[in-house]
């Protein structure tokens, strides 16, 4: 019941199975903030959809990380920013990532989660979005996943951040889409 949810505590909460807890789905909203950061990051799959968007932007990474993969996208607009960082790597292909703001984006950790986008996901990104990358996200041109429209679609200071060895990975079709004022305003693009 609800009065007995609301008496639960984080020590009682760890020892809940993800079975355990979809078994107290109708009362999980009402559970203290404290019994919630008790839950495991191996069970917490198992009350996901039961959470609130209050409930979800207090969680640890590491709950986070032990979002099943599929369950990750029905989430994915009530994580914080900083929990974008605790996706496990294996879910990100289930990320819609069309559906994520340019500031989400730039929170991906790029040690894994960045080279874990699928080409869709990549080829799926808008125009702002594309123009709102920054740092560690310009490397994804080094493995040819950014469309020549994707690359027409970078600002200066995006296409004069590339290193050397980036601009020299660009494909014919890609370099092709810059804009020739970048190209003779940057000596980094004589060809």
């Amino acid at each position: 019941t609800k009065s007995q949810a609301i008496l639960l505590t984080a020590d009682q909460m760890a020892g809940f199975s993800a079975i355990q807890l979809s078994a107290i789905a109708d009362v999980i909203k009402y559970i203290s903030t404290d019994a919630l950061n008790g839950i495991s990051s191996a069970a917490i799959s198992g009350c996901i959809f039961y959470l609130t968007s209050d409930q979800i932007h207090i969680l640890s990474l590491d709950q986070i990380a032990g979002i099943s993969s599929k369950l990750i996208s029905y989430i994915q607009s009530s994580l914080t920013l900083e929990q974008f960082q605790g996706i496990n790597i294996h879910a990100i292909p289930y990320l819609r990532v069309q559906l994520l703001t340019s500031e989400q984006l730039n929170y991906l950790t790029a040690d894994g989660q960045i080279a874990h986008l699928s080409n869709s996901q990549i080829y799926s990104l808008t125009r702002d979005q594309i123009q709102a990358l920054t740092g560690d996200w310009l490397s994804l041109i080094n493995n040819n996943a950014i469309s020549a429209l994707h690359i027409e679609w970078l600002t200066h200071e995006q296409l004069t951040a590339l290193t050397s060895n980036e601009i020299n990975n660009l494909t014919p079709i890609q370099i092709q889409s810059i804009d020739p004022l970048y190209l003779s305003e940057d000596a980094k693009f004589v060809l």
